[in-house]
């Protein structure tokens, strides 16, 4: 609703309409949150119906180490991922196509690192750390 919204207002009111009514990362104006918030709870709802449907299913205990380990893979898709993208040169200006496969290559590389990482230890490195300054 919140891309129609945008391309509704941007086609009505043409000109620099489409910095304000956007919903392109940057600048990031209302819209564009509006829009990435509903996509990421039309996700969570389609990952909780598949979890009804297949409770078994063994992909799940991968991504559930996956989410328990999101602030160690938050920091470390900026430090690591982005980190090495800047350093051979690709962080900026590339395809929607090379960014895609980057973000799946890493996607792929976290649930694996999750799924071991959470075999062997309680916590991730960072909540590790986290829950010893809070506690």
């Amino acid at each position: 609703m919140a891309e129609i919204l945008s391309y509704t207002l941007i086609k009505r009111f043409p000109g620099e309409s489409g910095i304000i009514f956007g919903t392109e990362p940057m600048p990031p104006m209302p819209l564009y949150i509006v829009a990435g918030a509903g996509t990421a709870i039309a996700i969570i709802t389609i990952c909780l119906e598949l979890v009804f449907r297949y409770p078994n299913a063994r992909i799940f205990s991968s991504l559930v180490a996956t989410g328990q380990l999101a602030l160690t893979l938050y920091v470390a898709h900026v430090v690591i991922g982005m980190g090495f993208l800047e350093m051979i040169g690709r962080l900026e200006n590339q395809t929607l196509q090379f960014a895609t496969v980057s973000a799946i290559i890493f996607s792929a590389l976290a649930i694996v690192f999750s799924y071991y990482w959470r075999k062997r230890f309680l916590r991730g490195p960072l909540e590790w750390v986290m829950r010893k300054i809070t506690s």
